[in-house]
C-alpha cells in the first residue's frame, strides 16, 4: 500500500508531508500492491505505549486469564495503543503469582503486543494506598519480588516501593539492578525520595497521585524528581486527575524526555456507566470519572488515546512532545527493546504499529441497522466485534469536515477468531463497509 499526504512523525521529531510505503505488515522502500491511501488532513504516528494501566472493556489484568489479556489487547491495538505493560494491585502472593503465571505464557497474537508486567503493589504505604487494597500492603520483600517475577518469566519490568517504609532502603539496595524501580503509594518527603533517587529508583508512579503535592517549603517526591535528571514520571493526563496547569507546568519542570504519559485505566474504561471492580474493590463509573464508594479516584476510565486528545486539545501540549513521551521514553525508561525489521523509514515498524490520529467527530454509528453508539469521538466504532459479517455505518455531524482517512476494523469469524484488517476511507456523510468474515 502507498500512503499519500499523510503528516508523517519522523525522527527529526517533526511532522512533514510525505508518503509512506507499506510491504504486507512491515513499512517498506515501495509498496507491495497497488492499494493508494489518501491520508490528506491526518497525522501517520507510531502506535502508543501504555506502560500502566489495569483494564478495559470488562476485563481486568488481574483477573488472570488469557482471555481478559487478550481482550485488552484487542481493544488497545483498536484505540492506537499497540505496545503494553499492563498492571498488577495489592493483592496476595497467591493471586499475584496466578496473574504472573499468566502472563508469563501469553503469547501475543492478537492485538498490542503485552511486553512485561508493572508490579503496582504490594509494597506500598498504608496511609497513601488510594484505591488499592490495604489488606494486602506488605513489607518490600525482595525474595517475594524475586518469586514473582520468576512465576512471570523474568517479564517484570517495573516495581512500585514506597521509599521511607520498614525494608524499603534494602529492597532497593537488594533489587535496583533486577528491575526497574519507581517511588509510588508514599509518604516520602523530598530528602526520603531524593535518598531513593540517589540508590538507584529512576521512575515515579503517577505523578502527584497518591503522594504529597508540590508546595513551596515541602517539594516532596515532586521536587525531587524534578530535581534529578536521571527520573522519569508518569503522568495520568485523562482531566481528572491532574488539573491542566499543573501538567503543562510538569512538563516545562521535566521537559519532554522525562514525562511518561499512562492512561491508568481499568476495567470500566470503553464501557457504559455503572459499577464495576478494581483489586477486588466496587468501582463506580460516571463518564470519564471512576471513583471508589468512598470517592476515592480509582484509576481512569480512559484510554491512552484519548488521554492524548485532552493533553493537545485541552491542555495545549503539542501533539510532537507526547509522542517522545510514549514512542520513546516509555519504552527505555523500562528498557523495553520492541524489534523490527530494517525499514526506510525507521520511526514506524509495522503496520499495526500506525495510528491515524484526528478529533472528527460522528453523530451516531450503526451495526447491522442498529444504532450501537452515539459518543463523538470516532475511534469509537474501531472495536467491533462480531461472530458473522456487519455492516458498519457511520453518521458525520458537519459534512464539510472529512472524517479520518484511515481505519483499521477487526472481524472475528464464528469457526476460529481469526482476524481480518480492512482499511476504509471515510469520505461521505454516510459510509457503509461490509466487513467480511475472516
Amino acid at each position: 500500500m502507498k500512503i499519500i499526504n499523510a503528516k508523517v512523525y519522523t525522527e527529526a521529531g517533526i511532522f512533514e508531508e510525505k508518503d509512506v510505503y507499506t510491504d504486507g505488515e512491515l513499512i517498506a522502500e515501495k509498496s507491495g500492491d497497488d492499494q493508494v491511501l489518501d491520508a490528506k488532513g491526518c497525522y501517520l504516528i507510531p502506535g502508543l505505549t501504555d506502560i500502566h494501566f489495569h483494564g478495559c472493556v470488562g476485563h481486568d489484568f488481574c483477573d488472570g486469564t488469557h482471555e481478559s489479556i487478550e481482550a485488552m489487547a484487542v481493544y488497545e491495538a483498536s484505540q492506537g495503543v499497540t505496545t503494553i505493560v499492563p498492571a498488577t494491585m495489592t493483592l496476595g502472593r497467591d493471586t499475584l503469582k496466578k496473574i504472573c503465571e499468566a502472563a508469563g505464557s501469553y503469547k501475543s497474537e492478537k492485538g498490542a503486543i503485552l511486553c512485561g508486567i508493572n508490579m503496582e503493589g504490594p509494597f506500598i504505604a498504608m496511609e497513601r494506598k488510594g484505591a488499592q487494597n490495604g489488606d494486602f500492603v506488605h513489607k518490600p520483600d525482595a525474595e517475594m519480588f524475586r518469586e514473582l517475577n520468576k512465576a512471570s518469566g523474568g517479564i517484570v519490568k517495573l516495581l512500585a516501593i514506597a521509599p521511607e517504609v520498614e525494608g524499603a532502603k534494602e529492597c532497593i539496595e537488594e533489587l535496583k539492578d533486577e528491575v526497574v524501580l519507581s517511588v509510588a503509594h508514599t509518604m516520602a518527603d523530598y530528602e526520603q525520595a531524593k535518598e531513593a533517587f540517589e540508590h538507584g529508583v529512576h521512575h515515579v508512579t503517577h505523578l502527584y497521585n497518591a503522594m504529597a503535592g508540590l508546595s513551596h517549603r515541602k517539594p516532596g517526591v515532586v521536587g525531587a524528581a524534578a530535581d534529578d535528571e536521571h527520573v522519569e514520571a508518569e503522568m495520568i493526563c485523562d482531566g481528572v486527575h491532574i488539573h491542566p496547569a499543573t501538567v503543562r507546568q510538569t512538563f516545562k519542570m521535566f521537559g519532554d524526555d522525562r514525562i511518561i504519559m499512562i492512561s491508568d485505566s481499568m476495567e470500566a474504561t470503553g464501557m457504559p456507566d455503572g459499577d464495576y471492580a478494581l483489586g477486588g474493590q466496587k468501582v463506580i463509573k460516571k463518564g470519564h470519572l471512576a471513583t471508589l464508594e468512598d470517592g476515592t479516584i480509582a484509576g481512569s476510565a480512559t484510554n491512552l488515546m484519548d488521554c492524548v486528545r485532552v493533553v493537545v486539545q485541552k491542555m495545549n501540549i503539542p501533539l510532537e512532545s507526547l509522542i517522545l513521551t510514549y514512542q520513546q521514553i516509555s519504552t527505555t525508561a523500562l528498557r523495553i527493546t520492541i524489534a523490527a525489521k530494517d525499514t526506510s523509514a525507521p520511526v514506524l515498524t509495522d503496520i499495526r504499529r500506525i495510528t491515524i490520529f484526528n478529533s472528527s467527530s460522528v453523530e451516531s454509528l450503526t451495526l447491522n441497522n442498529t444504532t450501537i453508539s452515539t459518543r463523538t469521538v470516532l475511534d469509537d466504532l474501531m472495536y467491533t466485534q462480531s461472530q458473522e459479517s456487519h455492516c458498519l455505518t457511520i453518521r458525520q455531524q458537519n459534512p464539510i469536515i472529512k472524517l479520518w482517512s484511515l481505519c483499521e476494523i477487526h472481524s472475528f469469524s464464528s469457526n476460529g477468531g481469526a482476524r481480518t484488517s480492512v482499511w476504509v476511507q471515510w469520505n461521505e456523510v454516510d459510509v457503509s463497509y461490509e466487513v467480511p468474515t475472516s
